[in-house]
């Protein structure tokens, strides 16, 4: 109770004292005749620790040790230095953020806001500061300066080092100054464990002629800023998400980013983003000049940054195409300031000119998404290291072409191999392993299907002839190897009306290894992967890139699987196309394992008929075909066959098929339909059908070979009768206006 009274009493001798220097410092003229007043000695009634009582020319600021609002203090522990007079040891809480003490209410507003601020400190190591000046609506806090260690810069006879700013801009543009108002100071350690002991006295607002050197206006910067706990700004944003896995503080410009391990299976944050406040400018950017995101970073581990640009109109294809990622490494392995902040430049040109993004702002919704991937693992950053990352000064950056600033990279027109993605290549709990340059997947018997992903091209490619290339062995015999295109995400295009892109002759026996040439020209060129700007589409097996997919067919009893692959790369293509004098009829074959299902009855006779004998049962009565051994150079062809039945037909058709079981639609009809399939019972009936538009659309065995067709036969009964069906002279040939026409001779 005592020390409370004492306390007040204190604090009303110094509001008296204020009053009386004041008048003093508001008569000084100018800086000579601050220099020639003699600071008083406290007397008896005036102690160091009463609060803002004026000492010499300026305005004393001080602590409240026994505070613990967190307003006033927080992750600071604060004392006063026995025998030192207004002196506080700050213990900083390095392991927590933030970390600031707040100075004890003016008692008086002050004489004069062109002033300045200066004490000493002792410190061993560099501390950030940063200033916030507390009002009834406070801004943001304004970084200072970072504060060298005073072991490394001049001190007086006694240790202690010197700092000053003037603050007479700041003052005014917070509307600080006046009773009851308070100053934090912001501490910002280079050490992120332990704790920081900060020394400070002699907090003073000086007087001074000296102003604020006003910030220049740089027309080719345009500053960026996250805000937490925001709403969305557009409509997209409620459905993508502001921020995912990431929670942050801001203090000052400095944003402190914690990576949660928030991934869900069932799809929920997904990944590990944060989402920009709108542009206030707009962007304009000539030809000859380059926009680079830039910003300074602190991480413990390697990472991925990839940025996608709000809004977008088709998620499918403009939300992929504004992908662009760069590898950053670790603060401490890479080139950095004495503070330990490694820069970034990461260029965004390509997608912002292809998509005019950031040229208005007029609806306040031109953001930049940071997704924050790990090289291995795009999911799960924080499991390789990255569990926190401090960012600053952020901003976009426009710069000219130059040695120093060079153009994006070009999109590749160069071989180049494959990098795999861990952490999609490890759904159904599949182990992952590499030596000697081979790729391992060890699959359970369990996996619904093989598959190994790629990551995606960073910068894109240069043109759509390429092929994919690589080695595999498998510990089981492989049917298939094929691919899927997929874009920056999860969705896979459909070149020809399924996904699937095949080479011919990819198949091996157990524990063979296998060279597979996939020819991805035509996919590539049908669905502009990777090309017109697009960057980071991948290739599956699921990930980013053109990928791998490896299928099973065969084997009906489960078995665990080891698959190793090697020297997987996308190569430019150098084959020459197929001539169109090269192209020739074909015979398809049948394929005798499905046209025996339910139980059906096949003959094959010397004259080349096909007789399929159907029990009552059968629920259909269908017939297979191979399809051709080399790939169609075009779809110019048409299809000829013969059939007998003992039964009246309802209709006859015919569908095209992938290498496997799953057809094609067209316009959302799977059925090819034929003009004159009527035939009488019992008589042999020739059907001719043009295949050139179902052909083109779907790029049937166009550079692939061995995809299927069938013919379906539609009886009268459809089912509950015994048929027998005969098929001969089947052909599938090009038609003669298709030929290529002779040079006329001069």
């Amino acid at each position: 109770m005592w020390a409370t009274v004492c306390r007040s009493l204190r604090f009303a001798v110094a509001a008296t004292v204020a009053v009386a220097m004041a008048a003093v410092i508001t008569t000084s003229c100018d800086d000579d005749d601050l220099d020639a007043y003699e600071r008083p000695e406290p007397d008896d009634d005036y102690t160091i620790d009463d609060p803002f009582g004026l000492k010499g020319t300026g305005v004393a600021l001080a602590f409240d040790t026994e505070a613990t609002d967190a307003d006033m203090v927080k992750n600071i522990t604060i004392k006063a230095i026995a025998d030192v007079e207004n002196a506080y040891a700050l213990t900083i809480d390095a392991t927590a953020m933030p970390q600031y003490v707040t100075t004890i209410p003016l008692l008086s507003d002050l004489p004069d806001k062109q002033v300045k601020l200066s004490f000493s400190y002792k410190c061993e190591e560099n501390v950030g500061l940063d200033l916030q000046y507390l009002t009834p609506e406070a801004g943001e806090a304004v970084q200072k300066s970072t504060l060298l260690a005073s072991t490394s810069v001049d001190v007086d006879e006694n240790g202690w080092a010197a700092a000053e700013y003037v603050i007479d801009r700041d003052i005014n543009e917070n509307n600080w100054g006046s009773a009851g108002q308070s100053l934090r100071l912001i501490f910002k350690p280079t050490s992120t464990e332990g704790n920081v002991v900060f020394s400070i006295k002699d907090i003073y607002l000086y007087k001074t002629s000296e102003s604020q050197t006003a910030t220049e206006f740089d027309p080719y910067r345009y500053d960026l800023t996250f805000t937490p706990n925001r709403g969305s700004h557009w409509s997209m944003e409620d459905v993508y998400g502001i921020y995912s896995g990431i929670s942050f503080d801001r203090i000052s410009d400095e944003y402190i980013l914690r990576i949660n391990d928030s991934y869900a299976a069932s799809g929920s944050a997904a990944e590990h983003f944060i989402a920009t406040d709108p542009l206030t400018r707009a962007i304009e950017l000539i030809d000859g000049q380059q926009l680079e995101l830039v910003f300074k970073y602190k991480a413990d581990a390697d990472f991925n940054l990839r940025t996608g640009l709000y809004p977008f109109s088709d998620p499918a294809n403009d939300w992929p195409a504004s992908f662009v990622t760069t590898k950053l490494k670790a603060s401490a392995s890479t080139d950095r300031d004495e503070e330990g902040w490694a820069t970034c430049h990461h260029n965004i040109t390509k997608p912002v000119k292809a998509m005019k993004w950031g040229s208005s702002v007029d609806n306040g919704d031109q953001q930049i998404r940071f997704c924050l991937l790990s090289p291995y693992d795009e999911l799960h950053p924080e499991l390789y290291g990255l569990t926190s990352l401090r960012l600053k000064d952020i901003h976009l950056q426009v710069v000219t072409d130059s040695p120093d600033h060079p153009n994006q990279d070009e999109p590749k027109s160069e071989a180049f191999s494959l990098m795999y993605s861990d952490g999609d290549n490890r759904g159904y709990e599949t182990g992952i392993s590499t030596a000697d340059g081979v790729y391992q997947l060890d699959f359970k018997a369990s996996a619904p299907e093989h598959v190994v992903w790629s990551l995606g091209v960073e910068n894109g490619i240069a043109h759509s002839n390429w092929e994919l290339r690589l080695f595999y062995q498998c510990t089981i015999d492989v049917t298939e190897v094929n691919c899927m295109l997929f874009d920056g995400g999860f969705s896979y295009y459909q070149p020809f009306g399924n996904p699937f892109i095949s080479g011919s002759n990819t198949q091996a026996s157990a524990n063979q290894w296998k060279e597979v040439v996939i020819d991805l020209s035509k996919a590539i060129d049908a669905v502009r992967w990777n090309l017109d700007g697009k960057t980071g589409e991948r290739l599956r097996k699921m990930v980013n890139l053109p990928n791998p997919r490896f299928r099973q067919m065969r084997n009906d009893i489960p078995a665990n699987a080891t698959l190793r692959i090697k020297d997987a790369r996308l190569v430019p293509k150098t084959d020459t196309p197929v001539e169109p004098d090269s192209r020739k009829p074909f015979t398809p074959t049948s394929i005798d394992d499905l046209n025996t299902v339910y139980n059906t009855k096949l003959t094959n006779s010397d004259n080349s008929t096909m007789t399929l004998e159907y029990t009552a049962s059968a629920p259909e009565h269908v017939v297979w075909f191979n399809g051709p051994d080399e790939p169609l150079p075009d779809a110019d062809y048409s299809i000829q066959f013969t059939y007998q039945c003992d039964h009246p037909m309802n209709e006859v058709n015919m569908m095209l098929f992938d290498k496997g079981m799953t057809y094609y639609m067209f316009d959302g009809d799977p059925f090819v339909h034929f003009d004159d399939w009527k035939g009488a019972t019992g008589e042999w009936k020739t059907i001719v059908c043009n295949l050139k538009t179902p052909i083109s659309k779907v790029n049937w065995n166009i550079g692939k070979n061995k995809e299927r067709l069938r013919i379906n036969f539609i009886p009268v009964p459809a089912t509950g009768e015994a048929v027998t069906l005969k098929i001969k002279d089947i052909k599938i040939f090009p038609n003669s206006a298709s030929k290529a026409r002779r040079p006329r001779r001069r």
